[in-house]
């Protein structure tokens, strides 16, 4: 991997047969958003209990002051085989397919936090041809989601938000994640 100027991350070029597994986990990156848009994106991402939370210390009038970071994989396939599409790598908030993305259809998926199936994570399906929106599922009590998975381009994106610990700018900080992949069928 090398970087590439004017682009967010690189350029891969893998010669080697195979599911290649990328990976990126960025540094905190510090926000600050007016009250109202906070609310609102909080929503967008499925994060009530966050919009709870915040009501019951009295802070949704305040900005929301925010640190997240990234974690993102991405499923690289190189000729035929697909042994490796469930290849979990210990990121902090990750999201992992149990059954073979490439192939398309009806898709399960496992949201994880630290190791552990998180539950009522508000998971995107996200068309990378125009960054559309195509579906949403929730994760069950295992961690787990089904999704329909059509022929192209796709990322699964989820966010997790918890109160800044010591140290960590801001009264929030969360966690991005995504899985990206192609769908041939």
């Amino acid at each position: 991997i090398r970087p590439v100027r004017q682009r967010a991350a690189g350029r891969v070029a893998a010669t080697d047969a195979g599911v290649h597994t990328l990976v990126f986990q960025s540094r905190h990156s510090y926000i600050e958003l007016p009250a109202k848009k906070f609310e609102h994106y909080l929503v967008e991402e499925g994060l009530e209990h966050i919009v709870r939370l915040r009501r019951r210390m009295g802070k949704t009038g305040r900005p929301g002051r925010e640190s997240y970071f990234r974690n993102c994989k991405s499923l690289l396939r190189v000729g035929s085989s697909t042994q490796g599409f469930d290849r979990r790598v210990g990121l902090p908030f990750e999201i992992t397919a149990l059954t073979n993305p490439f192939r398309g259809g009806m898709v399960e998926l496992v949201v994880e936090r630290h190791g552990r199936p998180a539950a009522g994570v508000k998971v995107d399906l996200i068309a990378l041809d125009g960054l559309r929106v195509a579906a949403e599922a929730v994760s069950d009590q295992r961690g787990r989601i089904r999704v329909r998975i059509p022929r192209g381009s796709w990322m699964l994106a989820a966010t997790d938000m918890r109160r800044a610990p010591r140290g960590v700018r801001g009264d929030w900080e969360s966690a991005w994640t995504s899985l990206t992949f192609e769908s041939t069928r």
